[in-house]
């Protein structure tokens, strides 16, 4: 019998939005949907979408400081 894999949404929804930015669909500077937009289109709850908007934000200082 295989385990069932845990879905760890804040990383799915942190992926979706880096493939977002990688093919060109959001851009530098460009207005995102709001929290609950994005929740709602991605299906999750908008603090699920909170936490990976706050990852984008601490990669991106991260990526500054270095």
């Amino acid at each position: 019998m295989e385990k069932i894999r845990k879905i760890n949404y804040v990383n799915e929804v942190y992926d979706q939005l880096n493939a977002m930015i990688c093919c060109g669909e959001i851009s530098e500077g460009m207005r995102i949907p709001s929290e609950m937009a994005l929740a709602k289109e991605m299906n999750v709850s908008r603090p699920v979408v909170r936490e990976a908007l706050q990852r984008f934000e601490e990669d991106k200082q991260r990526r500054a400081s270095q």
